[in-house]
């Protein structure tokens, strides 16, 4: 999320101050361009940024990163994101090619290793792109990681679109959900990689990451699930573009482009022109920037630009930084989800770095080759379908994501890493993993849509997701690459409490106040139910009609000429419990409170009812 003490705002005055200080640099950043001596050339760096959830021995979300962080303190490289159940890590840069892919694997695994030797007893640091059991409860601004600029954003965001933030997504399920917080961007974890380029070569380098971002997508798919719901192989694209939309009814109806997204075109000669979009289309949500002193003979650090550029998500996102001395560009590929294991993670970038390396000569023509639009569409389709998306390829060729890679990309990607003088031992190794993945067409994705369709009919869906989940912590733990994860087995027992998720009735019969009781009466005798919720019409729970206490209220009033109202018969909400409260804690409530029934609700929404008779049946 970029620089951690800046200041997000809504005040006008703020804002265009830092919006003078943002293009005065974008102005600044020309000259030094034109200049040419300021910055780094022929000296080629990879960084990897890794996100990952914290994760209890239930597969929930475990909000104890900010707990985490400080036991990390005497660690460098670690840093708080925008949940308090996720953190990253950044491992430092180093020089392209040799014995990079082995380091960053020792280095992966010893950073996961770190935060789980300091976790609470029982939480483990998992890598997936979207926590399958991750719940809208989680996603509270309670569980926000306690950082100013976090609440800024959120009252920014918030702000500009109208104090709702919409997610609609289909896929084989349909997910449509309002939230009152950025949280639902927390959803995301990656795997973001770094790539310093030469000035003059950024336009075409920075077109092929481009390019490349499609199969690339499609080969290392792992994100299928939100919200209980199965949606898209990569589902973190819609949501994360989603999450963070500022655009405005009238602005989305004219086709402007949300601040996260994949471009506009190809770029045709420089990094100012990816810059330039940057102030253009997005308007500064920041008011205030650290104050920088740029040391006597260095390039300056373009404070401003750098921290607007933060604020706008592309895919493949423009960096400039300043180093030993030398100002430097990188391009940030943020295309990849965490997981599924970090030996995944090692050959998806090797696939990366070797297609940005072994394309770089043949494809030097691309911007004339491919359409703009086709390698957008490209990684749209690779985030919907995974390696069975279709490929727009050079000269209009369509083919689908797995045989390109197959057919082309695996042996551009090996030239590329032999180029790198990487060795051949770890070519094969890594490369070789993706090669394996794509063949056996088992990537983080199918693994798990399988294994929630091997275990439907065993349980609820809440609770086949944990089940995953914590299959998934198992094989993370093996260091199996995830084409070799072997499928689910559905009659393993695994110890789990219940909760009232997993034993609530769910299909409910509610009724309005003002309606007529003797409709009440109806349900509740043709449906054998001893208890009517009462909601407004924008579902707000008011209270309950009990079967018991209608006979004396009707033989009462049977000869009134009005109809009575529920509101007449109705009583107080019996007491509430939130579906993952521990059944045996709901029991109790239960038995307490000498109701007959709780309510369950979330998010002040009803979601079910659970009785004596549900606490009975599953004890049978």
């Amino acid at each position: 999320m970029g620089v951690q003490d800046i200041t997000v705002t809504t005040d006008p005055v703020a804002i265009r101050a830092f919006t003078r200080k943002a293009l005065a640099d974008l102005e600044q950043l020309e000259g030094l361009l034109d200049d040419g001596a300021v910055f780094e050339r022929g000296v080629r760096r990879m960084g990897v940024e890794q996100e990952f959830f914290l994760v209890d021995g239930r597969g929930l979300a475990a909000p104890v990163g900010w707990e985490v962080l400080e036991r990390l303190s005497h660690r460098p490289g670690f840093t708080n994101e925008l949940a308090r159940f996720n953190l990253e890590a950044n491992l430092p840069p180093r020089t392209l090619g040799g014995d990079m892919l082995r380091v960053m694997e020792a280095e992966l695994l010893q950073a996961l290793a770190d935060v789980d030797a300091v976790n609470p007893p029982g939480v483990r640091a998992l890598l997936t792109g979207i926590l399958p059991t991750l719940r809208i409860a989680d996603l509270s601004r309670e569980n926000m990681t306690p950082v100013a600029r976090y609440t800024q954003l959120d009252e920014a965001l918030k702000a500009l679109q109208g104090g709702r933030f919409r997610v609609a997504i289909r896929g084989l399920d349909a997910l449509e959900v309002e939230h009152d917080s950025v949280m639902l961007e927390a959803a995301n974890t990656s795997l973001q990689l770094h790539l310093q380029v030469d000035p003059e070569d950024f336009a075409h380098k920075y077109n092929l990451a481009q390019l490349i971002s499609g199969p690339l997508l499609a080969a290392a798919v792992n994100s299928p699930f939100f919200l209980g719901r199965r949606l898209w192989a990569e589902t973190r694209v819609a949501l994360f573009q989603q999450a963070t939309d500022d655009r405005s009814a009238a602005e989305k109806a004219r086709g402007r482009l949300p601040r996260v997204f994949f471009g506009s075109r190809w770029v045709d000669a420089s990094v100012l022109e990816v810059f330039r979009e940057s102030c253009t289309r997005f308007a500064a949500i920041l008011g205030d920037v650290p104050p920088t002193r740029d040391e006597p003979g260095e390039p300056p650090r373009l404070t401003a630009l750098c921290a607007h550029n933060g604020t706008v998500w592309r895919w493949n996102r423009a960096c400039y930084g300043v180093a030993g001395g030398k100002a430097h560009l990188r391009i940030e590929n943020r295309v990849l989800p965490a997981g599924p294991t970090v030996l995944d993670e090692v050959a998806n970038a090797a696939f990366f770095y070797g297609l940005m390396e072994g394309m770089d000569e043949p494809y030097r023509d691309l911007t004339h080759e491919v359409a703009f639009q086709d390698a957008r569409a490209n990684f749209l389709e690779a985030a919907r379908q995974g390696l069975a998306a279709p490929m727009r390829w050079r000269r209009g060729k369509t083919l689908t994501a797995r045989d390109l890679i197959l057919g082309e990309l695996y042996e551009r990607a090996a030239e590329g890493l032999a180029r790198l003088e990487v060795p051949a031992d770890d070519v094969d190794r890594y490369l070789g993993t993706l090669r394996e993945r794509v063949a056996r067409g088992q990537t983080g994705s199918t693994w798990l849509m399988d294994s929630l369709a091997t275990l439907e009919g065993t349980g609820t869906r809440q609770q086949n997701l944990q089940r995953i989940t914590q299959e998934a912590m198992r094989h993370q733990a093996s260091g199996q690459p995830v084409h070799a994860w072997p499928p689910i087995n559905p009659q393993a027992e695994v110890p789990r409490e219940q909760t009232v998720r997993q034993i609530m009735s769910t299909d409910l019969y509610t009724i309005h106040p003002e309606e007529a009781l003797e409709r009440a009466v109806s349900i509740m005798s043709w449906n054998r139910i001893r208890h009517l919720p009462v909601e407004d019409r924008q579902g707000n729970l008011l209270g309950v009609v009990e079967l018991c206490a209608l006979p004396p209220m009707l033989t009462k009033h049977k000869d009134d000429d009005e109809p009575l109202p529920v509101f007449a018969a109705m009583r107080p909400v019996p007491p509430q419990v939130h579906p993952d409260t521990p059944a045996r804690d709901a029991l109790s409530l239960l038995l307490a409170s000498q109701s007959h029934c709780l309510f369950v609700v979330e998010n002040e929404q009803l979601l079910g009812l659970v009785t004596e008779r549900d606490f009975l049946a599953a004890l049978l």
